[in-house]
């Protein structure tokens, strides 16, 4: 679980926005391109393929008392594609 970026949303005016999956996704997505600035370079030895940045985002549906859960990875830079 290091390599993983983990965010609870539990509190806040707008948590009943992001209790919808593809809202949810959504700020994953722009976290990530966000926090990707602002990571340290790290030097990977050249036969090893840098990795995605997995992010873990959760959000609490208050009335249902129940966490509605998304996880996305990404790649480390910006114009990266992969293929399937």
């Amino acid at each position: 679980m290091r390599q993983t970026k983990i965010v609870v949303l539990d509190q806040g005016p707008d948590l009943a926005l992001f209790v919808h999956p593809g809202m949810l996704t959504r700020l994953a997505l722009w976290l990530i391109d966000a926090l990707r600035d602002r990571m340290p370079n790290q030097k990977d030895p050249p036969k090893r393929k840098k990795k995605g940045l997995p992010m873990l985002l959760a959000c609490l549906n208050e009335p249902k008392q129940r966490y509605t859960a998304v996880g996305v990875t990404a790649s480390p830079d910006f114009g990266q594609v992969q293929k399937k």
